[in-house]
Order: C-alpha cells, then sequence, then structure tokens
C-alpha cells in the first residue's frame, strides 16, 4: 500500500516545472552580476507591463473576476503582457484562481495554504492538479477559452518565442545584462512577489472583514504586487476593481485602471 501511494505521488510530480524553475533561478543569479541602475530600471518597468499590466489587471482583476469592462484590443493587449509573466496561459491562470476563490484553504484549492508555506508559495505548482479538480477548472475557464487569441496565448511554444522575441530585443539594445536582468532575474521577481498573495497573505496579515478563507491583507505585499496584497478586502468581495479600501492601502493596479477609464479605455467599475 506504501509503495502504491510513492508511485501516485511520483506520476503526479510535474518534472519539466521543476527543471524549468531551476534553470531560471540559476540564471537569475548570473543575472545579479550585472546590476546597475538601467537594468534595475529595466527589471521595474518590465515588472510593471507583465505584472501590473499583465497578471494584477489583464488574468486577475479583468479576465478573472470581471471588475471592469474594455474594448477587445485592450482586453488582449493585458492578456498578452501576462503571457509575458510566463505564469501560464490566461485560461490556466484563471481556471486556477477561480477555483481559488471556490474552495480557498480546502483540499480543492490548487494552493492550499493550510499545507504550509513552501507548499501554497511555490510547492503546488510541481504537482499536477488533482483528478477531481481538473474537470472543474476546465469548467471555470470555458468563457477564456471561447477567444482564439486566449487559446493561442494558451500555447506553451507561443509563451516561450514571446520570450525569445523579447530577450533579442534587449540583447541588441542592452547586451547581455539585459537579457540576463530583463527576462530571468525579472521572472524570478514577479514570480515570488506573485506568489506571496498565495502564501504571506494566507498566513499573515490583519483582516478587515469575515470571510471563509485565511486571507489576510498583508501591506508589505500589497505594495510588491500593485496592490494584490489586501487579499482579505478582495476576498470578502472578489468582483470588486478596488482592492485597496482604506487610504493607505495603495492599489496601483486600480489606480491604472481609474486613469484608463478617463480616456475611455475602460468603462463599468465595480467599486
Amino acid at each position: 500500500m506504501q509503495m502504491s501511494k510513492l508511485s501516485t505521488m511520483r506520476r503526479k510530480i510535474q518534472w519539466p516545472m521543476i527543471v524549468w524553475m531551476t534553470t531560471v533561478h540559476a540564471l537569475a543569479i548570473v543575472g545579479v552580476f550585472y546590476l546597475n541602475i538601467v537594468n534595475l530600471g529595466l527589471i521595474a518597468g518590465l515588472y510593471f507591463v507583465t505584472c501590473c499590466l499583465g497578471i494584477c489587471i489583464g488574468y486577475h482583476r479583468l479576465l478573472t473576476h470581471r471588475s471592469f469592462k474594455t474594448h477587445k484590443f485592450m482586453r488582449r493587449f493585458f492578456a498578452t503582457c501576462g503571457s509575458l509573466a510566463l505564469q501560464g496561459g490566461p485560461s490556466a491562470w484563471v481556471g486556477d484562481h477561480r477555483m481559488h476563490h471556490v474552495a480557498s484553504d480546502t483540499e480543492q484549492d490548487p494552493h492550499n495554504a493550510k499545507k504550509g508555506f513552501w507548499y501554497s508559495h511555490i510547492g503546488w505548482i510541481f504537482f499536477e492538479h488533482r483528478p477531481e479538480n481538473r474537470g472543474a477548472i476546465a469548467k471555470l475557464c470555458r468563457d477564456i477559452r471561447s477567444d482564439w487569441y486566449m487559446r493561442m496565448l494558451d500555447m506553451g511554444l507561443i509563451q516561450i518565442g514571446m520570450q525569445v522575441i523579447l530577450g533579442a530585443g534587449l540583447l541588441y539594445l542592452f547586451g547581455w545584462g539585459g537579457v540576463f536582468c530583463g527576462i530571468f532575474l525579472r521572472l524570478i521577481v514577479s514570480y515570488h512577489f506573485t506568489w506571496f498573495v498565495n502564501s504571506l497573505c494566507h498566513m499573515w496579515g490583519y483582516t478587515t472583514y469575515k470571510t471563509k478563507s485565511l486571507a489576510r491583507n498583508n501591506w508589505v505585499v500589497g505594495v510588491l504586487t500593485w496592490g494584490e496584497g489586501w487579499h482579505n478586502n478582495h476576498h470578502a468581495n472578489e468582483s470588486r476593481v478596488k482592492a485597496g479600501m482604506r487610504w493607505w492601502e495603495v492599489d496601483v493596479s486600480y489606480y491604472v485602471i481609474k486613469v484608463l477609464s478617463w480616456f475611455g479605455l475602460t468603462w463599468g467599475l465595480r467599486v
């Protein structure tokens, strides 16, 4: 019986993901030796584009929760920026996150915080979804997959190809330092800051609202993730476009969406 369980566990491990994460972390260390003012600015700029515009605004508040409306070309622009973060295609990301809200901090939660910090932070991506979750997650993202452009962005080769094109541009403009900092070091920063929402924000912080989850508001994560760290606020009303509810709860993602609304690029903000 014990050997059977171990065998099942091995089949669930995603070895390509382990190899990928190990490689990216190793190459990011090389990027540290290229750090200077220019490359720090490059990391910050690309982190804003891929994570604020792409993950926080695009994948999360627009595609997952439909907390505001926008034009089709803007929807695809945000999704493209999100794909550049290499956190998965829009369908997979949306499906996982909607499942997280449906079954937060339970066995069905893809990154169940009750399994500990390291599991909810990074460990969960090294295992396949639970068999009973796969069908449910697929149903939760059917609306995303109805768009051919989103299905294209779901393709791993497309996501890697976008990184290659970006890397070629960085190599031409900034040399190898631009590649190691703008691609690999930027990816590691965006990965861990995003994962802090799954781990730290379900373990440390304060609560403003009573919810069924362990979600907490964490000031440090709120600043690092463009407003996503106000996680208790978000779980209390997931469709609300604004996560920071108090004046000192800085929510850069909401500010960007609000500014875009002044130019008619976003509307129907659910506050």
